[in-house]
């Protein structure tokens, strides 16, 4: 929030901030983790179809990605000219990573 005021106070009056976001630095591991969590949740769950269906669960012959992407906090536009006696607040939130995964496996 004090580095927001001090932006805001060495631009004068004309300066705007439309807004503000975060980011992971490097999302690549998180992205690993998200992957293996969504084929272990796919396994899983064609684990119960096959049970279900009185079959055995056989190698995937098909896998793609839909989705890897930081799903980043949106923030509202906002117009800041003069400084307030209070420094800016800055809310804290949460970053999710996550990925979807499509598989298709073989039943025997």
């Amino acid at each position: 929030g004090v580095l927001v005021d001090d932006l805001v106070e060495s631009g004068g009056k004309p300066a705007r901030i439309k807004g503000i976001q975060f980011t992971v630095i490097d999302p690549k591991p998180h992205q690993k983790m998200a992957r293996e969590l969504a084929m272990e949740d796919a396994i899983e769950k064609a684990n119960q179809y096959a049970f279900a269906a009185d079959v055995t669960l056989g190698d995937p012959t098909y896998i793609s990605e839909t989705n890897s992407t930081p799903l980043l906090p949106q923030t509202s536009r906002a117009e800041f000219g003069m400084a307030a006696t209070e420094s800016m607040p800055i809310l804290t939130g949460e970053l999710e990573i996550s990925t979807q995964i499509h598989v298709v496996f073989e039943f025997r």
